[in-house]
């Protein structure tokens, strides 16, 4: 798979476009907004995963993104943003027109977040060495960029044959992907193992957090009232 950092990489743009198609073949052409919202729970919300789990979709979009992540990092007006809150179901919506630069990155990462717990959960009940230890040093990891970089780069083959086929699974069982064909669920679990391998030190806090404190995930598309 092509690197997905390199603003030459056409797989991001491909997967999300018949994504986004895929999911919303009837109500695609009336609408011009496609919409992630994620309902938390009301209270007892940790600091430091939320924090996590928002960081984990701005790495997402800057890591799709077709001008790359270096220069997305470095342009806060294109960075992705918190559209509204919801106050009392606790909800939170984040917009993009379609059309607009990287709006197919929304599909992408609903998909992200709703597979999370599961392609997690399965290395937690195993006991994996490497969550084990992504677990205990998550702060040294956060501090320390080069360290976290090699630990990225060395994570083992059958951690990332583990992912892939949890991915697959997930993909599988999506009641909202039931037709997708077989060479385009092998892109989407490409891209999306993908992802999932360059944002390691980001999975394990978001997944917990996305098992205590995430109710529902929902990508829509509609018409917007400009």
């Amino acid at each position: 798979m092509a690197n997905i950092d390199r603003y030459s990489s056409s797989l991001p743009k491909k997967v999300g476009s018949d994504l986004t198609k895929l999911l919303f073949e009837d109500s695609y052409p009336e609408s011009n907004c496609i919409e992630l919202i994620i309902s938390f729970k009301e209270k007892d919300i940790n600091v430091k995963d939320l924090s996590s789990y928002l960081d984990l979709i701005y790495r997402i979009d800057g890591q799709l993104s077709k001008i790359g992540y270096t220069r997305y990092v470095q342009m806060p007006r294109i960075q992705i943003k918190i559209t509204e809150f919801r106050i009392g179901s606790v909800e939170v919506s984040i917009e993009r027109l379609i059309n607009s630069l990287d709006f197919n990155n929304i599909a992408i990462i609903g998909l992200c977040l709703r597979y999370l717990p599961s392609v997690i959960k399965t290395f937690i009940e195993v006991g994996d060495k490497y969550y084990e230890m992504l677990n205990k040093r998550e702060d040294y990891l956060e501090k320390n960029n080069k360290r976290k970089s090699k630990i990225g780069d060395n994570i083992n083959d059958k951690s990332r044959r583990q992912i892939r086929k949890n991915i697959r699974n997930c993909i599988t069982q999506d009641k909202h992907l039931p037709s997708i064909n077989k060479k385009f669920k092998d892109s989407l679990v490409n891209l999306i193992s993908n992802l999932f391998s360059k944002n390691l030190s980001k999975l394990n806090s978001s997944s917990r957090f996305a098992n205590d404190a995430v109710n529902d995930i929902k990508i829509s598309v509609k018409r917007k009232n400009n």
